[in-house]
């Protein structure tokens, strides 16, 4: 369906846009993250609506007619969109001064990037487990995914477990650290079957 591929474009460049924001606190290691980053979302979602996440993408290929007019536009509405939403959602976690919370306080972009970075990590898992054609590829995905996802919940304010077994290994049995991975989970799932079926 077409609502699914732009659903696709919309998350593709909103993740891209957190990986970047997320990849310029490493330095000269910033556009190795990015590629990487870039090489996940091709996997998991390039797939769906052909990984545009770029408008420059998009009207290079509506000049060769690779893509319908009508496709072409919602795919730009659907980038900027997903763009705007990932500089909000990272740009305002970062202004925020938390410092006066301590661990047992809510803490929303805490909690968030636990949700964003679990959501990541279990797409790229459920890509591998669904797409036969990636089983050669399952640890460079997972891997990368894991990456991406801890690079983005840590510039969220996270301590990223992103998962709660772990959480309570490590001593740190806040309920953020038990409930937020659970949720990012089971988004990711459920997100990636609304978009494959």
């Amino acid at each position: 369906m077409k609502v699914q591929k732009y659903f696709a474009e919309a998350l593709g460049t909103f993740l891209l846009t957190m990986t970047i924001f997320a990849a310029t606190q490493y330095g000269g290691l910033t556009p190795l993250f990015i590629g990487i980053g870039l090489l996940v979302l091709m996997y998991t979602l390039g797939p769906i609506s052909g990984g545009h996440f770029n408008p420059a993408v998009t009207i290079a290929l509506l000049t060769r007619k690779k893509l319908k007019l009508q496709d072409g536009l919602a795919y730009i509405l659907a980038q900027f969109l997903g763009a705007i939403l990932g500089i909000f959602l990272f740009s305002y976690s970062i202004t925020i001064d938390f410092s006066e919370f301590t661990k047992q306080t809510f803490n929303l972009y805490e909690f968030i990037g636990e949700i964003v970075g679990t959501f990541i990590l279990l797409y790229g898992v459920i890509t591998v487990v669904s797409k036969k054609d990636y089983s050669h590829l399952s640890g460079v995905i997972i891997g990368f995914s894991l990456m991406i996802g801890i690079m983005i919940a840590q510039g969220l304010g996270s301590m990223t477990i992103l998962n709660p077994a772990i959480a309570i290994a490590f001593g740190n049995a806040s309920w953020i650290y038990l409930v937020a991975p659970i949720i990012g989970g089971t988004a990711a799932v459920w997100t990636h079957r609304l978009i494959n079926e």
